[in-house]
């Protein structure tokens, strides 16, 4: 179904990409060996300029030395977790995993939690585009774990809607219910509308999915209430769309008078 897919993407797809700048959180307790290495494994595309490949990394000397190393491992790491989102946004899924895997790699060496956990999400996210949906959900749990170690309410609201939508392609309906309603109750507590209406939209898709019309009625006239607040035409007309439907849906259900 055309709209099945629009909806997805308009709803959840694009709002599950982890964006950069993330807070910092890198130390100086790396070794440089490590981060040498593991930058010198990075995949290089032929069709990305010299200019935006790796950067070489000046010899260490001193503590003063050892402080540039680490910003400008940070910032070979950030430069490559956007050339991840920006293959993503390109529907180049492979492209986007290479990049994101290596920026996790120095993520992790930096200590930088943060970092990790948004590598983390969007690996899942891009194993998701790729139909490979264990993978997806096996990333989407360890950025779970993470966004709750370092108390990022955000990132786990994100990592949870991530969660209820691999489970809703793997057709586990109640396990993706259970995922969507941790993130609509963080959301509620961020007072974040804008998560919060698209964690709704996802529950509104399930329920429509399972037959039960008047269930995902409640959930998009929910959706399309913070839309409307948000001004967000186009969300709004989309909230639009699936009610209409669904409410079709019900009224065809419904026992006709003999009168």
């Amino acid at each position: 179904m055309d709209w099945h897919f629009q909806w997805l993407k308009f709803v959840m797809f694009i709002p599950l990409l982890w964006s950069w700048p993330l807070p910092a959180e890198a130390t100086l307790e790396t070794q440089p060996e490590t981060l040498r290495s593991i930058i010198q494994q990075a995949p290089v595309n032929p069709s990305v300029s010299p200019s935006e490949r790796p950067l070489e990394e000046p010899s260490v000397e001193s503590p003063e030395g050892d402080l540039d190393k680490s910003e400008q491992t940070k910032a070979e790491a950030d430069r490559l977790f956007q050339r991840g989102n920006d293959f993503l946004q390109a529907s180049q899924y492979w492209e986007a995993l290479d990049s994101w895997q290596v920026a996790l790699d120095i993520y992790e060496a930096l200590g930088d939690r943060r970092g990790e956990a948004a590598s983390l999400g969007n690996l899942g996210l891009a194993y998701y585009s790729l139909d490979e949906f264990q993978q997806a959900m096996e990333f989407y749990q360890q950025a779970v774990v993470m966004a709750q170690e370092i108390g990022d309410r955000t990132s786990e609201a994100k990592s949870l809607r991530g969660l209820g939508l691999t489970s809703y392609r793997l057709n586990d309906y109640p396990q993706a219910i259970y995922y969507y309603q941790q993130a609509v109750a963080i959301a509620q507590e961020m007072g974040d509308r804008a998560a919060e209406a698209n964690s709704l939209g996802g529950l509104g898709l399930i329920y429509e999915s399972l037959g039960n019309y008047p269930q995902a009625v409640e959930f998009y006239q929910q959706f399309l209430v913070i839309k409307q607040e948000m001004g967000d035409r186009e969300g709004e007309a989309a909230a639009l769309s699936r009610l209409d439907d669904a409410k079709s849906f019900i009224e065809g259900l419904e026992p006709r008078s003999n009168d």
